[in-house]
């Protein structure tokens, strides 16, 4: 449970040093993830590409964290982290859809 604190916690109050750390270290990984992504979504331009990215990593992030406490908290238990696979099985394809979807701002939707 360490690394999913410590990735929200990043998220959340990044100081200069920790961020000029992290991109060092994970910049080469975002670029090659980002030209796979690009392969699997070419209808999406560049600034589209890394925003829903982003978007999926803090859908990531959120579901790593506590935050699905809050969430079975507030929805009195109808959301919960008693079955992993099911909320997998939901965070995919719920990233798979916004990296597929058409905007008008996008070319062709995706096959």
């Amino acid at each position: 449970q360490k690394l999913p604190n410590l990735l929200a916690r990043l998220h959340q109050d990044p100081s200069p040093e920790v961020v000029e750390v992290v991109v060092s270290v994970f910049q080469p990984i975002a670029d090659r993830f980002l030209t796979a992504l690009h392969r699997s979504a070419p209808h999406l331009s560049e600034a589209q590409l890394i925003t829903r990215a982003m978007f999926m990593k803090g859908a990531m992030v959120h579901a790593m964290s506590d935050g699905l406490i809050l969430a079975s908290a507030m929805t009195e238990g109808r959301v919960s982290m008693d079955d992993p696979e099911e909320l997998i099985e939901e965070l995919v394809q719920f990233c798979t859809e916004g990296f597929r979807l058409h905007t008008p701002n996008s070319g062709p939707p995706a096959e």
